[in-house]
């Protein structure tokens, strides 16, 4: 099966225009080129690394990856919850406007659909990675404030080390377990994970909060404070008509060069990470609440309702009330044809 970092990678090189192609011999043209193919190739290659080992419970509802992180050259979001426990070494996550250092021996429990990032890993980093359904999640009734923790953007980290050898002896089974495709073994699975994160929930009641990176990262320590400021402003004020002039006020740049940073470390524009925050939030919202679509759309700072209906389907493949159907196992349609989503008019200027 093609991944989809590779099918990305067909569209961008399909994207590539005819000029560009016509012109390659060109420095300008051979350095465009050089430049989308680099990055796809990144791309598949995080792709395949992170997708080795792969155990699946169908109907996909849980799959379990292990081997070695791999960087990701952009922020990237998906709709399940996902489960780390790093089994050696440490990865660091761009996270919601943060650094999140997770070290060898601590899990880590975050929804995928805020946009993250792996962004350094140590040589010997090895981890289990397991993508849990929403419906599922939603379907255990864990604690509510876990619960809404996670759904409003928090990873939640284990506070200690404590279960350590517990949870290496968990993920070694549930890798055995899933590969047997026996369904008595794929019920145990489901069982102890649910009990697990029930743990967690437990020993996390306090309200544990993600910790930041203090050491230095990639670009300069000025620069990458300044990246995550904006990001942490974006995640504040979604619900507002931000523009590009705000965000540099507030954080001290040039409007030009606070875009031309925030991509350069993020992957995505300022406009296309402002659009992310918000489906995340209409996501949230048709989850966990019964509020109309057009509640939920103004909830989640999207100015029109047609407007939120398009860059939903754009971005989901599916219409809001579709996705809402879908967490509680009503039948829906099948997903649209997924096409690059239209990020003008989305407040940002």
């Amino acid at each position: 099966m093609v991944s989809r970092s590779a099918s990305i990678c067909l569209d961008l090189i399909l994207t590539i225009p005819d000029r560009t192609i016509q012109h390659r011999n060109t420095l300008h043209g051979f350095y465009r080129v050089k430049a989308k193919v680099a990055s796809c190739i990144c791309a598949v290659l995080s792709d395949i690394v992170r997708t080795m080992e792969t155990h699946v419970i169908a109907p996909m509802e849980l799959s379990l990856t292990s081997g070695h992180p791999g960087l990701m050259p952009v922020l990237h979001s998906h709709k399940e919850v996902e489960i780390n426990l790093v089994e050696a070494g440490t990865m660091t996550y761009m996270f919601g406007g943060s650094h999140v250092v997770v070290p060898a021996g601590q899990l880590a429990v975050f929804w995928a659909t805020i946009p993250h990032r792996v962004i350094r890993t140590t040589p010997d980093a090895h981890f289990y990675c397991i993508n849990l359904a929403l419906s599922c999640f939603l379907r255990w009734q864990l604690p509510p404030d876990f619960t809404n923790r996670l759904l409003r953007g928090e990873m939640i980290l284990e506070p200690d080390r404590a279960h350590e050898e517990l949870d290496r002896h968990l993920f070694t089974h549930w890798r055995a377990d899933l590969a047997s495709n026996a369904q008595d073994s794929l019920n145990i699975v489901e069982l102890e994970i649910h009990a697990r994160l029930m743990r967690l929930a437990q020993s996390t009641a306090t309200g544990q909060q993600v910790k930041a990176e203090s050491s230095a990262l990639p670009g300069t320590r000025q620069n990458m404070d300044k990246v995550e400021q904006i990001a942490m402003l974006i995640g504040e004020r979604y619900r507002e008509p931000l523009s590009i002039d705000d965000i540099g006020a507030v954080v001290g740049l040039h409007p030009k060069y606070a875009a031309t940073l925030f991509k350069k470390h993020c992957g995505m524009t300022i406009g296309e990470y402002l659009t992310e925050q918000r489906i995340s939030q209409a996501k949230r919202l048709l989850a966990t609440t019964d509020n109309k679509i057009v509640d939920v759309a103004f909830e989640a700072g999207f100015n029109s309702v047609s407007r939120f209906y398009e860059v939903f389907e754009q971005t989901c493949g599916q219409t809001p009330k579709s996705y809402r159907a879908s967490l509680f196992g009503a039948p829906a349609p099948l997903p649209a044809p997924r096409i690059a989503p239209d990020y003008s008019g989305c407040n940002i200027t």
